[in-house]
């Protein structure tokens, strides 16, 4: 953080509790832990890299996912247009790069191929159609969950076949995605790959 303005604020304070001393690095401690809490905590957003490409080897090369290290407890949190027809695909591959499958959902289903075939019907959430929603993805504990606005919208075992094959994940990429689709990334909990959001992601369609 900044040093610019400690010393007048270290005076200011100095003055009104009758010239007791507060080092000035103090203050610029405490200010600089807050922010640093507030901008960790929100993460930043970017354009989401559709995978489907050559130079993305067609969705099989992780330059072009995103890391998640604790995918069952932070997931991964998009934005998106959700609707009963329309739906988001995420590829879905280990900690070693390997791909295991996708997970297909909208507001009507989620379909998860690769080790199984598995499908959940769950309860429609009230959203806009035409405007960006966000949601989180977490999968692990042999459970699927996906959060709508910060509530959650499905809470699902897997079958036994799937929970083993989908146990290890550690990257997730996107495929059949509109434009204006974001992904949230903090550098920590999700970091991109070094291809995501370059011109190496498929032409956007308008």
């Amino acid at each position: 953080c900044s040093d610019g303005g400690s010393s007048d604020l270290s005076s200011g304070i100095n003055a009104e509790y009758g010239g007791a001393e507060t080092p000035p690095i103090m203050i610029r401690f405490v200010v600089c832990v807050a922010i640093l809490a507030v901008s960790g905590a929100l993460g930043a957003e970017i354009e989401a890299c559709d995978c489907w490409s050559a130079r993305c080897n067609w969705c099989t090369d992780v330059r072009c996912a995103v890391e998640v290290p604790n995918f069952a407890t932070t997931g991964i949190t998009m934005a998106s247009k959700l609707n009963r027809k329309t739906s988001n695909t995420v590829v879905l591959f280990n900690s070693a790069g390997k791909e295991l499958g996708t997970i297909n959902w909208n507001l009507r289903s989620v379909i998860m191929t690769g080790g199984c075939i598995s499908k959940y019907i769950y309860m429609d959430a009230k959203v806009s159609p035409v405007d960006l929603t966000e949601w989180t993805l977490r999968m692990g504990n042999d459970r699927v969950i996906i959060d709508i606005l910060g509530k959650e919208a499905m809470n699902t075992g897997l079958y036994e076949e799937c929970a083993s094959h989908f146990a290890d994940i550690g990257f997730v990429a996107f495929t059949n995605i509109e434009c204006d689709t974001t992904v949230t990334y903090d550098g920590e909990s999700s970091i991109l790959g070094s291809l995501f959001g370059s011109n190496a992601c498929a032409a956007c369609d308008e």
